[in-house]
């Protein structure tokens, strides 16, 4: 089973938020725990950690999604899997990019 454990996010989640922020460089619009914040009711954004990797997922007009996972470059394949068999279990999968490990990271 894959399921993760997912909360709403809350002010005193921003700490954890900033660092993984800090650790890396993200060029996502979502990459920012005050945009996170001000729409988690509208989006019902949830997160959840877990192995050193936060997970963000949302829901609007009835459609599940996840978020690229804040995490070390060298995780993103096995958190993005993850997901995918997570949202599989959860019978909401619609729409898989179908080459994302092909996918490269710029320095």
């Amino acid at each position: 089973m894959n399921t993760i454990n997912f909360k709403k996010i809350e002010k005193a989640d921003k700490p954890i938020f900033d660092k993984f922020y800090q650790a890396d460089y993200y060029e996502n619009a979502y990459a920012c725990f005050t945009g996170l914040y001000m729409w988690r009711e509208l989006s019902n954004t949830q997160w959840a950690i877990e192995d050193d990797i936060i997970y963000l997922c949302s829901e609007w007009n009835g459609k599940f999604s996840a978020f690229q996972p804040l995490c070390a470059r060298e995780k993103i394949p096995s958190a993005i899997t993850k997901i995918i068999e997570m949202f599989k279990e959860w019978d909401k999968m619609k729409f898989v990019l179908q080459d994302w490990k092909n996918f490269s990271l710029k320095n």
